[in-house]
């Protein structure tokens, strides 16, 4: 088999082609004489599978893999882990999408979307071509797969919105969003009352933190069944109110609650209800004046309210500048919405004592409804007095009486305190409208003393509730803790240690660091430039963003924070939510200072004082774990040319989890990540992950320089770790992290809702609808994932994944599924097994023997450890061509995937 072409060799197709086709031709035609012994031809993959067979030749096994990848001894293709982040964050946000979407296409028995999902498949795919997800392109290529990532979005929520709707039998004007919650924005939840789903595509239930940006209030949180929902409210970080595009309303807190037991392959929706505190100090006064006798009767009004706070939102949609209705007999007390008034409208009500022209008076009322614009001064102060005017009008057979209102208000001024005192009189009106009759109406509500409270005190409400734990509270403690773990910091706020309720005490500090990166022309020096593949620093003495930095301390009662930002670019958080073993560090990263002109590699390093002896292990895609040695290799001996060298040729991908071990001390220090990031360990203790990359020279030939900006600056990048500290020897302890990396990938996405109509929701029609469902039956045993849940023609397509390994397992690790009773709205009547592609049945499969050497048992225990040297069983692969029994249930072992295309019968 002779291999042709290289990257960026082919040009023109046609005729490259044409000279393949020449040369075939030629050679062929020398086999009518006695020389002839070639024969060439178009070879596939399956060609060349079945000649290497035929050879019979004994083949090398390897069971590490082939990176990192290196071009000489000074250039390792190490920068692509992290190149571009946030392209690789929507490959796997659109995966997730596409997955949630197979599942309700089946789930709610959607219609025919065999053009949409045509559609995102291809997005979902083309996202995951090397140039693509290793960052290697130019800017608008870059846009381009965004805006299609996007667009693949998008098109799942078309099907979203539907299967919501059939799920939960609730209207079909019901629209669902996926808000902006990575720049902590959701126009959706700004009203005063909204619901959530919380959508879990696992196989077993989740319980999960919910964060909500709102604005500052009181609410409460139901959940499916009208329970309130325990939650507190906390403030943002500064680094993340300070992002661009976060939306008109910029809210500086979240709403806060644990989602429990999310169920598997089901929802459950919670509803938002903002409570609003009454903060007026008087009724609002509506003061009627219309011409009595008149073919044009109108009727005017004037407004006064309180000043502007934002729980009177609602209240206060926009009205036009001059208003009235043309119907004179309309009830009296009818209301109309509230505006704000100007202090002075009310001094100018005093002002009258010059006759008034009715011209006069539609004037005044034009001025004083244009000036309901201006919001006021705070009050201090107010009394509320009555008196009884009695109301005449010829739509009227009998008088009515109501009361109107004086009022005694204490503002305060900047320099010093300034009493006036105003009595609200009727207007002056002489002879000259002798038809003009005036009154007084007051705006009535259902609970009189509750219009007449007094002023409300926030601060000591705030206070209040920051005491009890409702709102976030700037603490004085130098610590933050829940049920399991505890994190000091030092009295100059720096981090300490972290304490787990087991007595495993590990120091622990968080730094943020950048490489410069290194640049060939500048140095004078004839190594590769570095570019979105190439990673190689200048100096391999990482420089930190700054040793001095903002801490804040924040205590709920559902979760306490370290808001640590280190730069005007660069921040963390540190949380610990109620009830969950894990650290959430949420990061945020941009836009990388360029002033220098010197590119920039930027990472987090986490310190600790364990002792690991240079080893550490990272995912392999998200699967089985593979062990790493620093500046080693299984099968050869690296060269190391230099420093800079050294830093970069230990550097790996980390697709979702990278951790360290003290077997002395028996802790193990894990970080699990929500997007591929490079990763390594180079000092003993430490983790280092890459997160962002700003660099000006180019390795791909076709200046894909990774100078990316967003909103005229550089990009800014947010996004979240996971720290989980345990028993190293501890077999549960793998099993957890082994689910929770699933969790992490495929985890519950909270969709908001709201009406078409915008306030039609109440907490009575919400709790009408079905708002907790799960489609599993019977529950999967620990290890097995669903890995695939989609319609195939009139069938159904189902894989299954044992995710677990050999070495997370006390004893074999074997699992055994019952399909026929798994699903609750369908029963599996028939299940053929297909190969992994779902494109050729299990029966019709012939698998080839190969002559080969032998497996070791467990790669990992051998690497660096030649003593454990232990070879598995040379067991041949054996296909059960049988039909697939459901009675029996079908096996699982630790790694193993089975795909199966099932018949079903609706329940």
């Amino acid at each position: 088999m002779v291999v042709m072409g290289a990257r960026y060799a082919y040009h023109d197709a046609p005729i490259w082609f044409a000279n393949i086709d020449k040369l075939i031709a030629n050679v062929n035609s020398k086999q009518a004489s006695k020389f002839g012994k070639v024969y060439l031809f178009y070879s596939t993959p399956a060609c060349y599978l079945k000649a290497v067979h035929e050879a019979m030749q004994n083949l090398t096994t390897k069971q590490d893999d082939f990176i990192p990848q290196t071009s000489d001894k000074d250039t390792h293709a190490t920068g692509m882990y992290t190149s571009r982040p946030v392209i690789k964050y929507l490959a796997r946000e659109v995966h997730l999408y596409i997955q949630i979407a197979k599942q309700l296409q089946v789930l709610a028995q959607l219609g025919n979307n065999d053009k949409k999902f045509e559609e995102i498949m291809w997005i979902s795919g083309v996202l995951q071509d090397h140039s693509v997800i290793t960052g290697g392109m130019r800017r608008y290529v870059t846009e381009y797969y965004a805006r299609k990532a996007y667009l693949a979005k998008e098109i799942c929520m078309q099907m979203y919105r539907p299967a919501f709707n059939n799920l939960r039998n609730s209207s079909g004007k019901m629209i669902y969003y996926a808000c902006h919650f990575n720049v902590s924005s959701c126009w959706t939840l700004e009203g005063d009352k909204s619901f959530i789903v919380v959508y879990n595509p696992l196989g077993w239930s989740v319980t999960l933190p919910i964060r909500l940006p709102v604005f500052r209030g009181i609410y409460k949180v139901y959940d499916p069944k009208g329970v309130e929902q325990n939650h507190s409210i906390i403030s943002i970080p500064d680094i993340v109110a300070s992002l661009p595009d976060r939306g008109e309303f910029r809210t500086e807190d979240e709403l806060v609650f644990i989602a429990e037991k999310i169920p598997p392959l089901g929802y459950k929706s919670y509803f938002i209800d903002r409570i609003h505190i009454r903060t007026r100090t008087k009724r609002s006064v509506l003061k009627r004046i219309f011409q009595k006798d008149s073919n044009n009767t109108k009727k005017y009004y004037t407004r006064q309210t309180n000043f502007d706070k934002t729980d009177d939102k609602d209240m206060l949609d926009d009205i036009p500048e001059y208003e009235y209705f043309e119907d004179v007999t309309e009830k009296g007390h009818d209301k109309v919405p509230l505006a704000y008034a100007p202090r002075e409208f009310y001094t100018d009500d005093i002002a009258t004592k010059p006759p008034m022209t009715k011209n006069d008076i539609a004037n005044k009322m034009r001025n004083d409804l244009k000036r309901t614009t201006t919001s006021l001064p705070p009050t201090t102060t107010s009394t509320l007095s009555t008196s009884t005017t009695e109301n005449v009008t010829k739509s009227t057979t009998s008088p009515t009486t109501s009361q109107s209102t004086t009022f005694r208000t204490t503002t305060e001024a900047p320099t010093q305190p300034l009493t006036s005192t105003m009595k609200f009189e009727p207007y002056n009106l002489s002879s000259t409208t002798p038809d003009i009759i005036e009154y007084y109406d007051e705006e009535t509500t259902p609970n009189l003393e509750e219009n007449t409270t007094p002023a409300f005190d926030f601060e000591n409400f705030y206070r209040r509730m920051e005491n009890s734990g409702y709102y976030s509270v700037l603490s004085s403690d130098k610590f933050i803790e829940n049920e399991y773990i505890t994190i000091n910091v030092n009295q100059d706020n720096k981090l300490l240690n972290i304490l787990l309720s087991n007595g495993v005490n590990v120091t622990f500090d968080i730094q943020f660091c950048y490489y410069i990166s290194d640049d060939p022309e500048k140095l004078g020096t004839t190594k590769k430039r570095p570019g979105a593949f190439i990673f190689r620093p200048m100096d391999s003495q990482p420089i930190l963003v700054s040793d001095i930095y903002d801490v804040k301390i924040l205590k709920t009662d559902i979760v306490e924070e370290i808001q640590i930002r280190y730069a005007e670019y660069a921040g963390v958080s540190l949380k610990l939510y109620k009830g969950l073993p894990t650290i959430e560090a949420d990061w945020v990263v941009g836009p990388i200072p360029i002033a220098d002109e010197l590119g920039k590699e930027i990472f987090v390093r986490y310190a600790t004082d364990l002792n690991n002896d240079g080893v550490f292990y990272t995912d392999s895609n998200g699967r089985q774990t593979m062990k790493r040695i620093r500046d080693k290799r299984p099968t050869y001996t690296p060269t190391i040319a230099d420093s800079t060298s050294a830093v970069a040729q230990n550097i790996y991908p980390v697709t979702s989890k990278i951790y360290i071990e003290d077997t002395k001390k028996n802790i193990r220090f894990s970080v699990f990540t929500d997007r591929c990031q490079g990763g390594t360990s180079l000092l003993d203790g430490n983790i280092d992950l890459f997160l962002h990359r700003r660099i000006f020279t180019d390795d791909t030939g076709f200046k894909a320089i990774l100078n990316e900006t967003e909103f005229f600056q550089g990009l800014i990048v947010r996004g979240k770790h996971y720290l989980y500290l345990s028993k190293a020897a501890y077999r549960p302890n793998k099993v957890f992290e082994k689910k929770f990396a699933k969790e992490l990938e495929l985890g519950p996405k909270v969709f908001t809702s709201i009406h078409i109509s915008y306030f039609n929701i109440t907490f009575d029609n919400w709790n009408e609808n079905v708002n907790e469902y799960t489609a599993l039956k019977t529950k999967l045993p620990i290890g097995v994932h669903i890995l695939t849940l989609e319609k195939w023609n009139d069938k159904y397509l189902l894989r299954l994944e044992n995710y677990l390994e050999n070495a997370d397992v006390a004893r074999i690790g074997f699992k055994k599924v019952f399909l026929r009773d798994l699903f609750k709205d369908f029963v599996i009547t028939e299940a053929k097994e297909t190969l992994l592609g779902g494109n050729i049945w299990l029966e019709d499969y012939y698998p080839m023997h190969w002559k080969r050497d032998r497996f070791v048992k467990n790669f990992n225990d051998i690497y660096g450890n030649a003593s454990r040297f232990e070879f598995s069983n040379d067991e041949e692969v054996q296909v059960n061509n049988k039909p697939i029994n459901l009675d029996e249930g079908i096996g699982l072992m630790p790694q193993q995937i089975r795909t199966f295309v099932v018949s079903y019968v609706r329940r």
